[in-house]
């Protein structure tokens, strides 16, 4: 069997999308994929209630003469209300053990996704809970890819889509409508591809 090569492409870093604002992500250009999808994630950067999320489209193009942008999904994410914990020691890449404040109590399940939020927006990372020693330490799933300083806060409410790109869409990108009037959120989105077979 032909190989396939795919790739993962980071199109719109973790970026900040304050109460009430419009974010307009980065034009992905897909035309010479076989097939392509985007995975949208967004999340809370604060402990407020959210009742609307963002309003997140997927809008794409459709050849080089379509001028026009198509709505080709359209679903709210991260509505709730997030709850927060802090570091209670710098927590290093490489390692899976994030020292915590106490309680740990609302981050006490297997498989949970939480959201670092580093003070370099661009550091942060989502992780999954793998196990835990109450009220000292979280144990992630796999190795964090960057360096968390103390007090770094963590937040419970991650919400993560995929969404697949129609054959025929020459160029895709997002629009994140944080239509809620108090709560901040942050988003990013990934571009996977497959480019060739053989």
């Amino acid at each position: 069997m032909a190989a396939a090569t795919k790739s993962n492409t980071q199109i719109d870093d973790w970026t900040a999308v304050e109460a009430t604002a419009l974010f307009r992500g980065v034009e992905a250009n897909v035309s010479t994929t076989l097939n392509a999808g985007l995975m949208v994630t967004v999340v809370h950067t604060e402990a407020v209630a959210n009742a609307l999320g963002a309003l997140v489209t997927v809008q794409g193009r459709f050849g080089a003469n379509d001028e026009d942008w198509h709505d080709l999904y359209s679903l709210r994410m991260g509505i709730g209300t997030a709850v927060t914990l802090t570091l209670d020691a710098e927590a290093a890449s490489g390692q899976r053990v994030v020292p915590m404040t106490s309680p740990t109590t609302n981050f006490e399940t297997v498989g949970m996704r939480i959201f670092i939020h580093d003070g370099t927006l661009a550091n942060s990372e989502v992780a999954k809970i793998s196990s835990w020693v109450e009220d000292v330490s979280l144990t992630v799933l796999d190795n964090l890819a960057n360096t968390h300083a103390n007090a770094v806060p963590i937040f419970s409410l991650v919400d993560e889509k995929f969404f697949p790109l129609p054959d025929s869409v020459s160029t895709a990108r997002v629009l994140f409508l944080n239509d809620d009037a108090d709560s901040d959120l942050a988003i990013r989105t990934d571009l996977s591809a497959m480019t060739a077979i053989g």
